[in-house]
């Protein structure tokens, strides 16, 4: 069956994701992506579907209803986002091969449930969680991450995401034995005691170009997996991997990294250290779908030129022009 898309919001062809995920189940040889209107919407949990990796549904947001690379309560913007009035889970994979891109997906709260959950998958399993902001404000000091995997062996990969204020993790992996995919994340400001804002547990993922900064104890825990281009505020003499840089002052990186949250914004800042340090990926956009895109690029699609920055973002030079004179010739009547 062909690629088709739904519509999600107040008199769409679904009114709720739940609604929109229950009709994907009973559909399995369908490639549907769901298309949120900027609207605030429930917690969902993929569950139930028979996917493959080519057909399989994909969780967004429509053109327009793009978050900027900040969350509503900074920009104001509108976005699509799903929020969780309840004790549970935000975002909850538990099929094989969903995928989640553009949204802002905020946490359930001061609770012991993770943001985005990716879980219990088969091996052959490929999901994608990209391009969204994860965060919590900070509501818990307990065991509640951004983002979590955990539970079996599959290929996950988790890039371009911007993850913040949480308990716990800000993002944590356990998956064992496959190359797992940790690209171009931000995380800041995660963790009470003992943990981290990027905990690996498997030394077969790949964790390339991530800014992990001003986390409550450490910004990588040790470093397991594959390591190189990460960047991050530890002192601790760790620089996670052979091009990976160390020590450095969150206030230079981004534009407002605050625990006022209503003014955090991780968008980084003229002369920021992690400006053109990050690996080129772009030869990978078949593998990561738009992982040449910067989180603040959703409405546009913008494609990155030039060398790449550690972290989510890209910075982008402010744009100038020439100021045209007008002469004006007077002459007689």
């Amino acid at each position: 069956m062909a690629a088709t898309t739904s519509t999600i919001g107040t008199d769409k062809d679904y009114t709720t994701i739940a609604g929109w995920e229950d009709a994907q189940d009973g559909n399995p040889d369908n490639q549907d992506t769901g298309l949120c209107e900027a609207e605030v919407f429930a917690a969902v949990v993929f569950d139930g579907g028979t996917y493959t990796a080519t057909n399989y549904p994909h969780l967004t947001a429509k053109s327009g209803a793009e978050h900027d690379g900040r969350a509503h309560e900074v920009s104001g913007a509108g976005n699509a986002r799903i929020e969780s009035a309840a004790n549970a889970v935000v975002v909850h994979v538990l099929d094989n091969f969903p995928r989640v891109s553009w949204l802002e997906v905020k946490g359930p709260g001061n609770n012991a449930q993770n943001t985005v959950f990716v879980y219990n998958c088969d091996n052959a399993a490929t999901p994608h969680v990209h391009h969204c902001i994860i965060h919590n404000n900070y509501a818990n000091t307990g065991a509640q991450s951004g983002f979590y995997s955990n539970a079996g062996s599959f290929v996950m990969s988790v890039y371009r995401n911007i993850i913040y204020g949480h308990g716990h993790y800000g993002l944590i992996s356990y998956i064992t034995g496959l190359a797992c995919h940790v690209f171009c994340n931000t995380v800041f400001y995660n963790g009470d005691s003992g943990n981290a804002g990027v905990r690996i547990g498997d030394a077969n993922t790949v964790v390339q170009n991530n800014a992990s900064f001003a986390n409550l104890v450490v910004d990588f825990n040790d470093t397991t997996g594959v390591m190189d281009y990460n960047a991050s505020s530890d002192t601790t003499g760790d620089d996670e991997g052979a091009n990976s840089i160390a020590n450095l002052t969150t206030a230079n990186q981004f534009i407002a990294p605050t625990t006022t949250w209503a003014e955090t914004d991780l968008l980084h800042k003229a002369g920021a250290d992690i400006i053109g340090e990050g690996l080129d990926m772009s030869a990978d956009v078949a593998t990561y779908p738009e992982i040449n895109v910067s989180i603040r690029n959703g409405a546009t699609r913008a494609t990155i030129s030039g060398a790449w920055d550690i972290g989510a973002d890209q910075y982008e030079a402010a744009a100038t022009g020439n100021r045209r004179r007008r002469l004006i010739i007077c002459g007689a009547a």
